[in-house]
């Protein structure tokens, strides 16, 4: 597989009906020829920059919410949750709250609070860029890169200068493996300015693309007819692999913020290492009971 995959302004929408923020409920989805893709205009060379989305704020809970961006930003997602929950005791009805509040919860593992907060934010009768922005970074850290592109695409086009809506939209991209257009998005992100945390969502982005689609299983099945149990090893580690080699060839844009991501990914990784001891010891068990 190449490290860009090009699709001539092909662009992929739902074939079923889908809820109106945008988020699929696991109906299966196809790609709609007549469907537009939104690449921006090109956007004069700048130096990548990445900027919080507050500014000077003096009311209550505006330090809470610095903190939580701060912990967002290195990737202490279950921090940044605890921090935007006592925010929330201050603002009770801040809709940017929420939108934070969403993303840290899902990639920290809690899905009820997540799921609280996604629920206010569909609430809003007239949602705005920011709100819609977030949606699409949810959608995207359960993986569900056709619902982040639809609401990422929805809050562009409300606000066209909004450089985290741009940068859910590369992300979206990235995702899908159409690194062409969602480096373009990218590079009008950059020129906007962007929160910090999207770097991390865009890497995890990338991961995933590089981690799929990588036939591990029917690899397994064919060694398990040589090697027995040892080819279970050997099928988790082919997307661990891939990821690797795919990174590796991509633009230094988005094979550093893969790295990055990457490296914020511990669970994964230990999770892999987990598998593989556990593999390794029982073939072990195995050849000596043998």
């Amino acid at each position: 597989m190449t490290a860009a995959t090009q699709h001539s302004g092909i662009h992929a929408e739902t074939a079923t009906a889908m809820p109106s923020d945008g988020m699929s409920s696991g109906a299966s989805t196809t790609l709609n020829p007549s469907a537009t893709l939104i690449t921006p205009a090109p956007a004069p060379a700048t130096t990548p920059t990445t900027r919080s989305i507050e500014t000077a704020d003096t009311t209550p809970g505006a330090a809470l919410m610095s903190e939580a961006r701060a912990c967002m930003a290195t990737g202490q997602w279950k921090q940044a949750v605890t921090v935007l929950e006592s925010a929330r005791q201050v603002r009770t009805a801040d809709n940017d709250i929420d939108a934070l509040l969403a993303l840290a919860a899902t990639y920290a593992g809690d899905k009820a609070t997540a799921e609280a907060s996604v629920a206010r934010l569909r609430q809003i009768d007239a949602p705005g860029t920011n709100q819609l922005a977030a949606l699409a970074q949810v959608a995207l850290a359960r993986e569900d890169f056709i619902s982040g592109d639809i609401l990422s695409r929805r809050a562009v086009e409300i606000d066209d200068t909004n450089g985290d809506a741009w940068a859910a939209l590369s992300a979206s991209y990235a995702g899908l493996g159409w690194f062409d257009d969602a480096e373009t998005c990218l590079e009008r992100s950059d020129s906007l300015g962007r929160s910090p945390h999207t770097e991390l969502v865009i890497g995890r982005a990338v991961n995933n693309w590089a981690m799929t689609r990588t036939f591990a299983l029917v690899i397994s099945a064919i060694l398990f007819v040589f090697i027995g149990i040892l080819a279970l090893a050997v099928g988790v580690t082919i997307p661990f692999i891939a990821r690797e080699l795919r990174v590796a060839q991509l633009p230094t844009r988005f094979a550093a913020a893969a790295d990055t991501a990457w490296r914020k990914q511990t669970r994964l990784r230990l999770m892999h290492c987990s598998a593989v001891a556990g593999i390794l010891l029982a073939w072990t068990s195995i050849m000596f009971l043998a």
